[in-house]
């Protein structure tokens, strides 16, 4: 509709609520004509003048494939690429918008903490000060961080200098203890695939919310429930997942119950033919060995767990974490003396959200914004 007249006309809407959606930038690549655009790109640039780069999104663990569009030095805008094993044509707003916030306020220079206060100094200055303060310490007296964004082959060097310079191998990709069992690619991987969840007739979702922490996944199950009416079941109050969903509590009992043969996800899954469990680092936390072997068994006991369908699904929140566990970075136990006199240096490696108290310890960050 329209409101005004004359040349004081507008285009309205006569909805009274906006879209209202972690998908909503979507829109823009249905519209043929550009009436819908991107407002961070609007007149930054014409098409024809942008390098266009293919390349995997590292916004979360799901590896959406985008098309990195980039003027200069500059990243212009982020787009999807079609791939129909994992995203199809979508793309999640947090994804096509991150360049903004990884543009600004980056640091260009070395800085050292003097009396409270950080000085910029000469990358021979920074070295030394650092070589000054580690040198002498044993290994058991030095952790590493490893934060979310980290390259794998940045990740093996990180692991080589503990190893030959510091002679530790103090090294974890986790913010948060939570546990993972390194013995099988099965057991902190995605099996069932994304692409697969459409055949899914039963999905149960355990400490893990997948609209905030894999949207992409998050719509494959909407769409899975669209076509086939698909359960599904949290452990863990999720809030609105864009689909009809039963919450049978926070309590992991809910897991006991089905290994009972009681509760109401073991009478859906006494019919389903392929049933997903999805675990989340938080349902990986407190007791989530118990959790793990839990859902394990239950898909063993059920036949879920072979090589036509594998119902068991780690999902992961970071793009770096499958390859920090390749490389065996778990060790959590140091995460536990970050704030004691155990530990006298910590190496943040673009670990962010690591919070360490700095009395008694030399702490070094490297990474993009500080």
């Amino acid at each position: 509709g329209a409101i005004n007249r004359g040349e004081n006309m507008e285009i309205t809407t006569y909805l009274e609520k906006t879209l209202d959606s972690e998908l909503s930038a979507n829109v823009i690549d249905l519209c043929p004509v550009g009436a819908l655009t991107s407002k961070p790109y609007a007149f930054e640039a014409r098409p024809w003048e942008l390098t266009k780069t293919e390349s995997i999104d590292v916004m979360d663990a799901v590896g959406s494939n985008i098309r990195v569009d980039t003027k200069g030095w500059e990243v212009k805008r982020i787009l999807p690429r079609v791939n129909d094993e994992i995203n199809e044509e979508w793309l999640s707003d947090k994804s096509r918008y991150a360049c903004d916030g990884l543009l600004k306020n980056r640091l260009d220079t070395p800085f050292i903490k003097v009396n409270g206060k950080l000085q910029a100094c000469s990358w021979d200055e920074a070295f030394n000060f650092i070589s000054d303060n580690i040198r002498g310490l044993t290994g058991d007296k030095v952790f590493g961080a490893v934060g979310d964004l980290v390259d794998v082959e940045t990740m093996y060097m990180f692991k080589k200098f503990f190893k030959d310079v510091l002679s530790s191998d103090n090294i974890d990709f986790r913010p948060t203890n939570y546990f993972i069992d390194p013995s099988h690619k099965a057991n902190y991987l995605f099996n069932t695939s994304i692409s697969r969840l459409e055949e899914a007739d039963l999905v149960v979702l355990v400490g893990t919310n997948p609209r905030l922490e894999a949207t992409i996944l998050n719509a494959r199950i909407r769409k899975a429930y669209l076509a086939r009416k698909t359960k599904v079941y949290s452990v863990g109050d999720v809030g609105d997942l864009t689909y009809p969903h039963e919450n049978v509590g926070s309590s992991f009992s809910a897991l006991g119950e089905i290994l009972a043969k009681n509760g109401k996800i073991y009478n859906s899954l006494k019919s389903a033919k392929k049933p997903v469990f999805i675990i989340g680092e938080s349902g990986l936390s407190s007791n989530g060995e118990y959790v793990l072997e839990t859902v394990k068994k239950i898909l063993k006991d059920n036949n879920f767990l072979n090589n036509d369908w594998n119902g068991l699904n780690i999902l992961h929140q970071n793009a770096s974490s499958v390859g920090a566990i390749y490389l065996n970075l778990l060790k959590s136990n140091f995460l536990d003396k970050l704030n004691d006199d155990t530990l006298k240096a910590v190496y943040l490696l673009g670990a962010d959200q690591i919070k360490v108290k700095p009395v008694n310890k030399f702490i070094i960050y490297q990474g993009s914004h500080g």
